[in-house]
């Protein structure tokens, strides 16, 4: 039946007929035509080959005759034979086109027919005794090979297609003798099979195709007995089921119809059956439900879930009470979702709410008697409540703060990360990913480079020593950020307990002060400035004595030379002042050099030595200096030029505070501490230390100044004596160098102010800058352009250049030093240009030498200090630089230095010596 059905309703589709007999014979015609096409094909390619082969053969027979016939005519240059030669060659069917040149290119015959046909060109060179004198160049035609593949190719393919129709029609007739016969039993098989039929023995078709087809259907027909046997034996399972349930099982329409009830309903609800239930009962709604709305209540829900589970109501019994029921429904509904009947089981709960009832009535009973007896109960229950409410209360209070501490959290502009006790991250805020760009997930990760290697070892000495003592660590780092830009952090990190005061992790503010980084290094420079114009009388007071020396000697000289005498000591003395101002010029420029911290292994004893001088300078008489150096100071990791920077503030401070005179003591000695010192505000710092204390025997400070002193601004200076950065600037060097400061002072007793530079570990030796006067200068024979717009420098700088041996050619501007190299380039090999110049300037001039010669060699002469203006014009690619003034030695050194370096690109100088 089954199967009837099934076939019965593919027969609603009647699909394009097809032939089989046909199918086959055009899948056999194509067969052949594909495999006859193929060989055709192959056969063709092949004879295509041999005449190509033969072609070219005869093509180098006609070239090998043309050369013998041609070495003469063209050796004694007969270009009437050339031209018999060609006209009888081209004659020839097979050459199409002929060609004939001596050896230097000259035309002696040239001609092809008429007719864009491929040809098959062959060139050969043609020598007399040895000797080229010419070449020969033939176009042989394929129109008589492509003719004969043409016929071949059509004589086949007519071939293949009369064979073709021989195949087509005994293929089809056979096909349609052999094919009818068993299709018409196999029909009849599945008529039967259509009809219901399962058993129908298969065994009279007897082709062998279509035995494995007849089998397969047999096995269907086997199957299908069996399960219609096993559907049966499961309908009356479930019908078992169904009637002997003690739950109510039934199925109802949506308007409520009964549509099935097994005989357990009908009990529950008083009828004798079943079918005494559903033929009494037209509308549960109102035959049955006690509340006609919970029936609506339970429809709108199952129009909403399609389930109603647990959903107690009250139904009328047949003999008029209620019964209490526990019902659970499922809405069935089609493919359209329409709802086309309810299914669902009922439970008798009248007997477990009646016991409730009695159980309740019990309850307030015994509550009576407890109220009654127990008053102190009650009061007890009532601070039992007042506590709880107090507890919920102290609860609400909390979940407040954790909300306010997370909004907190989420709002605050600076990054948080909050770690556990192992270090692994737990939160991270928004303010995080938005500086960081870092998501929690990634920050999780070990392998995310999120702290630079370089600052790892101390970061993670700064949180253990947090987890340690439970203190607020703060500390500045840096911070990688996902793009790879390394900022400046402030990190606060404070520890985290749990309930029973156990520290559970920490949690971690990383404040961005790149910016305060840079205000910080403005101070500085601020700071600087004012420094030197305190010290500006000092410096100009020796200036007027170093300008007065050289005007005496030079008149002096002068008037020696009216004599015919010749003193050298004064010529002497005017170079001996010029070197001291040039000492104190490169000493006022690399104080006021605007750069970053540039930490390099340094002694403080010879860096406060080399200070000292222009500390003399700028101080009273009446102020002595004193200078305490402990032999063999350890190395510490600092910039040089902020080191002295630190030292001229604390000596201008204490020159403030001795107006009437005093001492000024500068000390550096190696300390070691084994626990904090009290000196240092109770902090652990234990470790190798080189102290560096300035004290002056002044005025003092009062313990109130004593807490601001290292503000920004603060100053006990009337307007316009001091700014107040100069402690500030003091302060944040030292914090840059991973120092400590302190300062101890009374009213009336002086002031002294220790710094501690943490100690190298190891055998580190001090970085001294390397002077090229201390280097024996060699001359040369090159050719050298000097450009300077001053003359007396031109002048200067040629004379000592030629004292050397080199060749010298001046220019007073980039203009004129353009024009000379440009006609000079390859005489010249180097130039010594001024970068301070009006017109082009030595900037653009450089540019522009590097674009005419990427290989020129280029020395820049300057009179400032190696800063950030002049090292991008290093990096533009000047090969190096050497300050001004010169000496002999030191120019000649210098330009022998750049000229013997191996060229390796533009600017590929040596580095230059930072000055200290």
């Amino acid at each position: 039946m089954i199967l009837s059905d099934m076939f019965s309703q593919k027969n609603n589709y009647i699909p394009k007929r097809r032939s089989i007999a046909k199918g086959l014979t055009v899948s056999l015609v194509l067969s052949i035509m594909a495999v006859s096409t193929l060989v055709v094909l192959f056969n063709y390619w092949g004879a295509s080959n041999r005449e190509k082969e033969l072609l070219q053969k005869k093509a180098d027979e006609y070239l090998s005759v043309l050369v013998g016939s041609l070495e003469n005519p063209l050796w004694e240059i007969d270009r009437e034979h050339i031209q018999n030669v060609g006209e009888f060659y081209i004659q020839n069917d097979l050459i199409d086109f002929l060609e004939i040149k001596d050896a230097r290119g000259e035309l002696f015959f040239k001609a092809r027919k008429p007719g864009e046909q491929e040809l098959m060109l062959r060139r050969s060179a043609i020598f007399y005794n040895l000797e080229l004198i010419g070449q020969v160049e033939i176009g042989i035609t394929t129109r008589q090979l492509n003719m004969r593949l043409n016929d071949l190719l059509w004589s086949s393919f007519l071939s293949i297609i009369a064979v073709l129709a021989v195949i087509t029609s005994l293929t089809g007739l056979l096909l349609r003798m052999y094919l009818r016969r068993p299709l018409d039993q196999l029909s009849q098989v599945v008529s039967e099979f259509a009809a219901g039929n399962y058993n129908e023995n298969s065994a009279r078709l007897r082709v062998q195709e279509l035995e494995q087809f007849v089998k397969v259907l047999s096995e269907m027909g086997n199957k299908i007995n069996s399960q219609l046997k096993d559907l049966r034996q499961a309908e009356l399972k479930y019908r078992g089921i169904f009637e002997n349930s003690v739950e109510g099982i039934f199925q109802t329409s949506p308007d409520g119809n009964i549509i099935s009830a097994n005989p357990a309903m009908a009990k529950i609800l008083g009828y004798d059956s079943p079918e005494d239930l559903m033929t009494t009962v037209k509308d549960v709604s109102t035959a049955l439900y006690v509340d006609s709305d919970r029936r609506k209540l339970l429809m709108t829900k199952l129009e909403t879930d399609d389930m109603a589970t647990g959903f107690e109501t009250r139904f009328y019994h047949k003999n008029g009470s209620q019964v209490y029921c526990l019902v659970n429904v499922q809405a069935i509904r089609d493919k359209n979702g329409r709802m086309l009947r309810l299914e669902g089981f009922m439970t008798d709960n009248t007997k477990r709410i009646e016991a409730e009832k009695e159980v309740q009535i019990y309850r307030n009973h015994l509550e009576e008697l407890v109220a009654k007896r127990t008053e102190a109960l009650a009061k007890a229950n009532k601070q039992l409540l007042k506590e709880n409410a107090e507890r919920e209360k102290a609860e609400a209070a909390l979940k407040e703060s954790e909300e306010r501490f997370r909004s907190i959290l989420e709002d605050s502009v600076d990054p948080i990360v909050v770690y556990d006790d192992k270090g692994r991250a737990n939160y991270t805020n928004p303010a995080f990913q938005d500086l960081f760009g870092w998501s929690h997930a990634e920050l999780s990760d070990e392998d995310t480079p999120f702290v630079p290697d370089a600052c790892r070892k101390e970061n993670r000495k700064s949180y253990i020593a947090v987890l340690k003592d439970a203190k607020v660590g703060v500390f500045e780092s840096q911070r990688r950020t996902k793009n790879g830009e390394l900022v400046d952090v402030l990190v606060s990190a404070s520890v985290l307990r749990d309930k029973d005061n156990i520290i559970t992790g920490a949690a971690v503010s990383l404040r961005d002060i790149t910016e305060s980084k840079k205000l910080e290094s403005q101070l500085r420079q601020a700071q600087k400035m004012e420094a030197l114009g305190t010290f500006a009388g000092g410096i100009a007071h020796d200036f007027n004595n170093i300008i007065a020396a050289i005007m005496g000697y030079a008149e002096v000289g002068l008037s020696h030379l009216k004599n015919d005498r010749v003193n050298p000591k004064m010529l002497e003395g005017i170079l001996a002042a010029a070197k001291h101002a040039t000492g104190l010029v490169q000493q006022i420029l690399a104080f006021s050099r605007k750069t970053e911290s540039e930490l390099c292994p340094t002694n403080l004893a010879e860096v406060v030595s080399e200070t000292v001088p222009i500390i003399e300078r700028t101080i009273p008489k009446m102020i002595s200096i004193g200078l305490h150096f402990e032999n063999e100071i350890k190395p510490v990791n600092a910039d040089p030029n902020q080191i002295g920077q630190i030292v001229l503030n604390l000596a201008s401070n204490a020159k403030d505070a001795m107006p009437e005179g005093g001492e000024l003591t500068i000390k550096v000695e190696n300390v070691t501490y084994d626990q904090g010192g009290e000196d240092l505000y109770s902090e652990d710092l234990r470790g190798d230390y080189v102290l560096l204390s300035v004290s002056d025997t002044g005025v003092g400070i009062d313990e109130k100044t004593l807490e601001h002193i290292f503000d920004p601004f603060f100053t006990r200076k009337d307007v316009g004596k001091g700014t107040g950065l100069g402690l500030a600037s003091v302060y944040g060097i030292v914090m840059n160098h991973q120092g400590h400061i302190t300062c101890e002072s009374e009213e009336g007793e002086g002031s002294v102010f220790k710094i501690y530079f943490p100690a190298l570990a190891g055998d580190v030796e001090p970085v001294k800058p390397v002077k090229s006067e201390d280097c024996q200068a060699r001359g040369g024979k090159e050719y050298i352009l000097f450009v300077d717009d001053e003359q007396a420098l031109r002048e200067i700088g040629k004379e000592v250049l030629s004292i050397g041996g080199y060749q010298v050619v001046t220019a007073c501007n980039g203009e004129e030093a353009l024009e000379i190299y440009c006609e000079n380039q390859a005489e010249l090999d180097l130039v010594i240009l001024d970068v301070s110049m009006p017109g082009m300037g030595g900037d653009k001039c450089l540019k522009e030498l590097i674009k005419f010669d990427p290989k020129v060699k280029v020395l820049i002469a300057t009179g400032y200090s190696l800063g950030s203006e002049l090292s991008e014009t290093l990096a533009a690619g000047a090969s190096g630089y050497i300050a001004k003034p010169f000496n002999m030695n030191n120019l000649l050194y210098k330009v022998r230095e750049v000229l013997d370096e191996t060229q390796g690109g533009v600017g590929s100088a040596s580095p230059v010596p930072k000055p200290h």
